[in-house]
């Protein structure tokens, strides 16, 4: 007579489901989205209340309150079915999201007064780089609506590159009023969405992980209250990715061409978009048409410097010249280079210089490791820039929070989710005050990228198998 032989419990790491495959069921998912898209609208309608009462710290407080519901609902809808119902939720709840702040006082910036007085001075035919607000050739532009509250308008010439101004022009033919402006850049956030599902869905990922975007609470605040034109610039961006995943050089260097023109931050990115091989110098020759084309208006009727604006004395301004704003730079000693009479901003602006060139060498010549390698490099580079340049705004985090849905890495999600951080700028802090806000921002962050990849590496090398955590995965640039 045989005895049964009980059969040995696997370990635990056999019982863990396989990489990529669902955790939660649909409807499971779906539920828990539906009480944290709750929580964060509930979130969303008092910082509605804390603006218009002018309440900063409780506006605050309640934005970073926004980060747990939207760690977890990134944390479930990663790790959940594909489904339909799960991606109209998620894009119900972004739209959700935004009605409260469209519809505040004006308090998180002025910039969209720029904007609309923009737009009216090239309605009058007039190049907008060419005239301080304030000059007395446009005193009969100014009214008691829009013109008192334009920031720096007795000495800054406007800033923003062309694609911007093609923006600013078109809808101030529609309305000049400030809700207009903020409805104008959630339409454009509505396109970066509808972008980055196609994108998704070109990569065979789960159209619902958009969520990562669409309830980034950064996005949803710097659009549709702050009205900022990186929105322009986002959707640029993610056109671009989507025609670089389609193969269409032509279409993906104009893009990125639009998103510079928009806000030169993009640059960066076309060594890693360009595929030379395949492409030849047709993508390259898309993107310097659109710059040139789109410059050349502004340029004949002003000058080549002249259609640069404010952008030179800016960089003074934001402490990029003298290397006041690099976090980086504030790290490191600096007492022997100044005994010897170096300034340690010179020797930084070179080593930045030689480390975006070897960053833009590794882009474009490595191989991919996989379908998926060009996004990584793409928003590599991208952390890069917000490292060395140090932002001492928050809005032009966002444009990080464009690699979420494909990646997935805590690291990158907590730069901008945390950026809020730097609206205590308005108390005008001292030195150390803005050394600890980026402290906040940049080391966590180097942090959660660092460690679990060593850990990772760890793991391998001993011969451990290696947990699939998705949304915290410790996914390196790699590739």
């Amino acid at each position: 007579m045989s005895v049964p032989v009980a059969e040995p419990t696997p370990p635990s790491s056999a019982r863990r489901p396989a990489p990529g495959a669902p955790v939660f069921s649909t409807a499971v998912a779906n539920a828990a989205l539906l009480v944290l898209g709750a929580a964060m609208l509930v979130l969303t309608l008092k910082g509605r209340h804390d603006v218009n009462w002018g309440r900063m710290n409780s506006f605050l407080a309640g934005a970073f309150g926004l980060m747990v519901p939207y760690f977890l609902a990134s944390w479930i809808v990663w790790r959940a079915p594909p489904a339909r119902s799960t991606l109209c939720l998620a894009l119900a709840f972004a739209a959700l999201f935004r009605l409260g702040p469209l519809n505040t006082d004006v308090y998180l910036s002025t910039d969209p007064y720029r904007y609309v007085w923009d737009g009216r001075v090239q309605a009058h035919g007039i190049n907008p780089y060419r005239y301080l607000p304030s000059d007395p050739a446009l005193k009969f532009l100014r009214d008691h609506k829009i013109y008192p509250h334009i920031n720096r308008k007795k000495y800054a010439r406007t800033i923003y590159p062309p694609a911007a101004q093609w923006v600013f022009f078109a809808l101030t033919r529609f309305r000049e009023t400030i809700k207009c402006v903020r409805v104008t850049m959630v339409l454009f956030e509505a396109l970066t969405i509808c972008f980055l599902v196609a994108l998704l869905q070109a990569y065979a990922l789960p159209a619902q992980r958009v969520l990562l975007y669409a309830w980034q609470p950064l996005c949803l605040w710097e659009f549709a209250c702050g009205a900022h034109c990186d929105a322009i610039m986002l959707a640029g961006v993610a056109l671009a990715l989507l025609m670089h995943r389609r193969d269409r050089p032509l279409a993906t260097g104009a893009a990125l061409g639009f998103a510079v023109m928009a806000k030169l931050f993009p640059l960066v990115l076309f060594p890693a978009l360009w595929r030379r091989w395949r492409w030849g110098w047709r993508m390259p020759a898309a993107f310097a048409a659109t710059v040139v084309l789109g410059y050349l208006p502004y340029v004949l009727t002003f000058s080549l410097r002249g259609a640069l604006g404010f952008l030179p004395a800016y960089t003074a301004e934001e402490g990029i010249q003298n290397g006041d704003r690099f976090y980086v730079l504030n790290m490191l000693p600096s007492g022997w280079l100044l005994s010897h009479g170096i300034p340690p901003y010179r020797v930084f602006a070179l080593l930045v210089v030689a480390l975006f060139a070897a960053v833009a060498a590794w882009a474009y010549w490595k191989p991919p490791a996989d379908e998926r390698s060009d996004l990584r490099r793409c928003a590599c580079v991208a952390a890069l820039v917000m490292g060395t340049l140090s932002p001492a705004v928050d809005w032009y985090f966002t444009w990080l929070a464009l690699f979420l849905p494909f990646l997935g890495n805590q690291w990158l999600a907590w730069m901008p989710t945390v950026a809020f951080v730097l609206y205590y700028n308005w108390g005008f802090l001292n030195a150390d005050e803005i050394y600890l806000q980026n402290s906040v921002i940049f080391l966590p962050a180097l942090l959660l990228w660092v460690v679990p990849a060593a850990l990772r590496r760890y793991r391998e090398k001993v011969g451990m198998a290696v947990p699939a955590v998705p949304f915290v995965s410790g996914e390196t640039c790699a590739g």
